[in-house]
């Protein structure tokens, strides 16, 4: 039998059970996301999520986040490759319902997330500040930034790569890295089909019904998981 590393996933997987309405500018950390009573969508809504996802045949790209309140990113959708056991720390941000996604057809189109210190943010600007003494007024490194890639013709990567920064603390407790939640993502739209998806996770009390609601599409070879089994593995 072969060998493979075990902290990473061969499958990606995307939650829809996230809470509606967040500040993301306000969350630093996982345990942000749950605070002042925020609570996951229901399992019915995230079933609902799913099966328009499957309707579809798309992630739609409804994420948006700021960097320092300078940048903001584009749109974008996302998927996490955490290890299949892992999972049950990630749902409890995000919902009891995922659909997991096959490698290729992920590694096509997303790119890892960089994480990056916030104490690194911290330095740099010191740093900033020290070798651009003839700029006027304080600025972020950031903002100084985007102010110069408008002056070079690397503008798009740039702006591609600043797409795909997220600053996070970290830390050894779950609930305070978004390190943890190795995330990949992919401006846009992701348009995939059936033959994309690997396997689906419920509760197991929702499992009748769901299999009911998912005879309409043809998901051969696809696995239908419940957290029942995912915690006994």
């Amino acid at each position: 039998m072969k060998y493979r590393q075990s902290y990473f996933s061969n499958i990606y997987w995307h939650f829809t059970g996230s809470p509606e309405n967040l500040d993301w500018n306000k969350i630093k950390m996982p345990k942000d996301i749950l605070s002042n009573g925020v609570k996951i969508k229901s399992d019915n809504i995230a079933i609902k999520n799913l099966l328009e996802i499957l309707d579809s045949k798309k992630l739609k790209a409804t994420a948006i986040e700021k960097i320092e309140n300078v940048y903001e990113t584009e749109r974008f959708c996302c998927v996490t490759d955490i290890p299949l056991k892992d999972l049950l720390l990630h749902k409890k941000y995000y919902g009891n319902v995922a659909i997991g996604f096959r490698p290729n057809s992920i590694h096509k189109l997303f790119n890892p997330v960089l994480y990056l210190n916030e104490s690194f943010l911290y330095k740099v600007k010191l740093n900033v500040r020290h070798e651009y003494k003839k700029i006027e007024g304080e600025k972020s490194i950031f903002r100084l930034y985007v102010e110069e890639e408008k002056q070079i013709n690397q503008e798009k990567l740039n702006k591609y790569f600043l797409n795909h920064v997220k600053f996070t603390v970290f830390s050894d407790k779950e609930d305070e890295s978004f390190y943890q939640e190795r995330e990949w993502r992919k401006l846009g739209d992701f348009n995939f089909e059936f033959s994309d998806v690997v396997a689906l996770i419920f509760p197991k009390n929702e499992m009748k019904s769901v299999l009911d609601k998912l005879n309409k599409y043809s998901l051969d070879g696809i696995s239908i998981l419940s957290w029942e089994i995912i915690e006994k593995s």
